[in-house]
């Protein structure tokens, strides 16, 4: 999957290497570079945020954002990765910067 720069460098932090030092990432630059995969955004219920695949495909997770600051921290980055490779087979592989 062709990801811009951005989000392919929100998704290499998804999937880290071993060598890779981790980092925090903004709410707002996780939602835009999952809209570049292919999702849409919806506010769910409180902090719930329901990211929905292609309708075709019917793929749904749901996120919360984090509060009081809108920062993914590492850990739980890495723990998005791991549903998203659950539920729709993401890994590092998947992604190449254009």
């Amino acid at each position: 999957m062709l990801a811009n720069k951005r989000s392919f460098d929100i998704f290499a932090l998804m999937f880290p290497c071993k060598e890779e030092s981790s980092r925090s990432v903004d709410w707002d630059s996780f939602v835009h570079a999952m809209k570049d995969a292919g999702f849409t955004a919806r506010s769910n219920d409180g902090s719930a945020v329901l990211f929905e695949e292609n309708p075709q495909l019917g793929g749904k997770i749901v996120f919360h954002k984090p509060h009081p600051i809108a920062k993914i921290d590492p850990i739980m980055l890495r723990s998005m990765g791991k549903r998203m490779a659950k539920w729709f087979g993401w890994s590092r592989e998947l992604f190449s910067s254009i």
